[in-house]
């Protein structure tokens, strides 16, 4: 896992990432990867994670609109726009998928003023804290289109000063623990 992290916020090469989406994956083969887990799993792994580890979490309700590269996530009085590229992406094995962004938070008047908006998505989010910069998200996502898509993923917000072999041993240790548990 340090070797994943390490090639995702390395600066030789491309930009470095500064933040990551570690994907727990139903299938994964070379030309598509599936992420919504169903119902029935994404509550057992809930419920799982839940029970074996008694950790702090909050809960969110955001509606999140993309035109482009630029992202607002509206939640309670809150309004967040980043402009969101994506880095460097690798399979870390055949139930995780990490990918890489250059995610700058910008200005809220930064996001155009348009009626060509790409996505909108109702999230409902529940997100443990395994670290101050590592998060364990269960995210519910509902489309415009009433399709429901039930993710978990990690999240890491990279700083250079940050130890990310520490990052790499929580990591694993929860990654195990949601794929162990079973519906």
């Amino acid at each position: 896992m340090d070797a994943v992290l390490h090639h995702l916020f390395d600066n030789a090469g491309d930009a470095p990432s500064n933040y990551a989406e570690l994907v727990l994956v139903n299938s994964i083969d070379a030309e598509s990867c599936t992420y919504d887990f169903g119902k029935d799993a994404f509550m057992a792994k809930l419920k799982h994670v839940s029970k074996a580890h008694h950790i702090k979490y909050f809960t969110k309700k955001i509606k999140r609109y993309r035109v482009g590269d630029m992202e607002m996530e509206m939640c309670d009085d809150e309004i967040k726009v980043f402009k969101q590229a994506c880095g460097k992406s690798c399979v870390v094995n055949e139930a995780m998928l990490c990918i890489g962004y250059n995610r700058d938070k910008q200005p809220y008047h930064q996001f155009p003023c348009t009626t060509k908006i790409h996505e909108i998505v109702f999230i409902q989010r529940l997100t443990f804290r395994l670290h101050n910069r590592l998060f364990l998200n269960f995210e519910i996502q509902k489309t415009i289109d009433n399709r429901q898509i039930f993710k978990i993923y990690f999240n890491y917000n990279h700083d250079k000063s940050t130890e990310t072999k520490v990052i790499a041993e929580i990591l694993t240790t929860f990654t195990q623990s949601v794929l162990a548990s079973t519906y």
